[in-house]
């Protein structure tokens, strides 16, 4: 074989020819190979088979054809959106919606609606569907704040029927939060206080009330037991009384003294004189006695 140097302008040919479409058909190839990542669908959105689709992982493809990586799991759109209730209350209400494409369909989603299908799709549903169940179930502020879990069932409702026209599958419709205006929050927080102030002063009351009953319950066992006290003394007096004839006079002399100290010691005794037995009867003052200890 002859060197390059000595080859003919044929030979030359043929060798650029044959480097040329090795080269061509490597580039062929790489162009045709197309890598669809986890959780995507591969869509051909130019070329000759527009709306083609592609799963996950390594496919083969026509060259010329341009492919776009569409999500196609599980996703969340949230948005707040302003609601006003039958009342005329403006409400901030903080959506979620958790979705899937349908995977037979989303080709044919993607090249229908363009790049931004989920704008031109999801965005106009997930705004318009709160308005018009508080529109036209008249719900109130109350009402949706009363009932949330009932308007949350129905905003799921009516948007996995609307999505799932549109080949995109609702998983979960979530009312993450309902914010009211200042002025109504400030109306709120001040009855919340009011009505705690009046719990506060209801339980103060009782605990009055109960204080009171327990009062008069032990005044009334105070009297009782000055009821029976009072009736044993007097019956020991009449004891005495019949007896007095067969007590000599030292017992009798014991008795009444202390009959006398337990009148001194008692605070409540309203007795001012006392009767003590001695060789001759002796009235004595209390009072006097008392003042006479005391200084």
């Amino acid at each position: 074989m002859k060197p390059p140097e000595e080859w003919s302008g044929k030979q030359w040919f043929v060798v650029i020819t044959l480097a040329v479409v090795i080269i061509t058909a490597l580039v062929i190839m790489m162009a045709s190979i197309y890598m669809v990542p986890a959780g995507h669908k591969g869509v051909v959105v130019s070329g000759f088979n527009i709306g083609t689709e592609l799963d996950e992982g390594f496919n083969w493809k026509f060259f010329l054809d341009k492919v776009e990586d569409v999500r196609s799991n599980t996703q969340s759109w949230t948005e707040t959106i302003s609601v006003k209730s039958s009342d005329q209350i403006n409400m901030d209400l903080d959506i979620t919606v958790r979705y899937h494409l349908n995977p037979g369909t989303v080709g044919e989603l993607r090249v229908q609606n363009g790049e931004d299908f989920r704008e031109v799709l999801i965005d106009p549903i997930g705004r318009s569907v709160p308005r018009n169940i508080a529109t036209s179930n008249n719900f109130t502020m109350l009402t949706i704040i009363e009932k949330r879990v009932l308007f949350e069932e129905m905003l799921q409702a009516e948007i996995t029927i609307l999505l799932g026209e549109k080949s995109i599958i609702v998983e979960d419709v979530l009312l993450r939060n309902i914010e009211l205006p200042a002025q109504v929050e400030d109306a709120i927080e001040k009855k919340k206080a009011s009505e705690q102030d009046i719990e506060t002063a209801k339980n103060r009351l009782e605990a009055e009330q109960f204080n009171a009953e327990q009062e008069v319950v032990r005044a009334i066992a105070e009297a009782n037991a000055t009821v029976v006290l009072a009736r044993g003394q007097a019956e020991a007096l009449r004891v005495l009384a019949e007896q007095g004839g067969n007590i000599s006079d030292n017992v009798m002399t014991y008795i009444l003294s202390l009959r006398y100290i337990s009148m001194l010691k008692d605070p409540e005794s309203n007795v001012q004189f006392v009767v003590v037995p001695m060789d001759q009867a002796l009235i004595l003052n209390v009072e006097e006695l008392q003042a006479a200890a005391g200084a």
